[in-house]
C-alpha cells in the first residue's frame, strides 16, 4: 500500500522534459514537465503518480482514462469537445476519458496533481 503524499513541494518532482514528448502541445508559457512515477504497470496497462506543470496555457488529447486529485495550485480544465469549464483548486478531483481533448490554463505559479491512468 502506498500514501499519496498531499504535502508534495514541487522542486520533490522530477523534470521529465518537454511537454511535445507527452501529446500536450503547448498554448503559451512553460513548457517542461514534472512528475514522480509511482506505479508502472506494462501488462496491466495502468500508470500512477505525480505530475506537476508551472504556469502556462496548453492542450492534449488524452490516450488513455485518467482520474486525478489537484494536491497544489489552480488550473482550468476546458473540455473543447463539449464546452464543460472547471476551476479546479487544491483537493479537487476529476476524471477525463480516452479520447477527450482538454485545454489546460495554470492559473496559479504551478500545479501539482496525483493520477492513476489505465489504458
Amino acid at each position: 500500500m502506498l500514501k499519496i503524499s498531499e504535502n508534495i513541494q514541487f522542486d520533490e518532482l522530477d523534470e521529465w522534459g518537454d511537454m511535445n514528448n507527452f501529446n500536450i502541445k503547448s498554448l503559451s508559457g512553460a513548457t517542461i514537465v514534472y512528475g514522480k512515477l509511482v506505479l508502472n504497470d506494462h501488462v496491466k496497462k495502468i500508470n500512477s503518480g505525480y505530475f506537476g506543470v508551472k504556469k502556462s496555457q496548453f492542450t492534449t488529447t488524452y490516450l488513455f482514462t485518467e482520474q486525478s486529485i489537484l494536491l497544489a495550485g489552480e488550473i482550468t480544465l476546458i473540455n473543447d469537445d463539449t464546452g464543460e469549464k472547471f476551476l479546479l483548486k487544491a483537493g479537487d478531483s476529476w476524471l477525463v476519458r480516452e479520447g477527450t481533448t482538454l485545454t489546460c490554463h495554470v492559473e496559479s505559479d504551478f500545479f501539482i496533481k496525483h493520477y492513476l491512468a489505465a489504458g
